[in-house]
C-alpha cells in the first residue's frame, strides 16, 4: 500500500511539473509571437523607407528597379500553430508502461 501511495505521489508531482512546463512553453510562444509581430512592423517600415528612396531615385534617373522581398503576409506568420500541450493522465501513463513492459518481454 505504501508503494502505491509513493507511486501516486510521484505521478502527481510529474503531472504538476508537466503543467508548469506547459505554462512556460505557452508563455514563450506568446513572447515569440509578439517579437515576430514587432519584426514584421519594422520590416514594413523599412520597405516603406526603401520604396520612398527608390521612387525618389527613379524619378530623378527615370529608371525602374525591382526590389525582391520574400512574401510574408502577417496573417500567415501570426496564425497560431496548434501544439499538443495536453497533460497525460495517470491512466495513459499506466497503459504506456504496460506496453513498454510487454515490448521488452518479447
Amino acid at each position: 500500500m505504501e508503494a502505491d501511495d509513493r507511486k501516486m505521489n510521484e505521478w502527481l508531482q510529474f503531472q504538476r511539473e508537466l503543467l508548469q512546463e506547459k505554462d512556460l512553453l505557452t508563455n514563450w510562444l506568446s513572447q515569440i509571437n509578439k517579437q515576430i509581430h514587432a519584426l514584421q512592423v519594422e520590416q514594413l517600415h523599412l520597405l516603406s523607407s526603401m520604396n520612398t528612396k527608390n521612387n525618389t531615385t527613379n524619378n530623378r534617373a527615370s529608371t525602374s528597379q525591382t526590389i525582391s522581398v520574400p512574401s510574408t503576409s502577417g496573417s500567415e506568420l501570426l496564425q497560431p500553430k496548434h501544439l499538443d500541450l495536453s497533460v497525460p493522465t495517470l491512466m495513459e501513463f499506466d497503459e504506456e508502461e504496460e506496453n513498454s513492459n510487454n515490448e521488452s518481454d518479447e
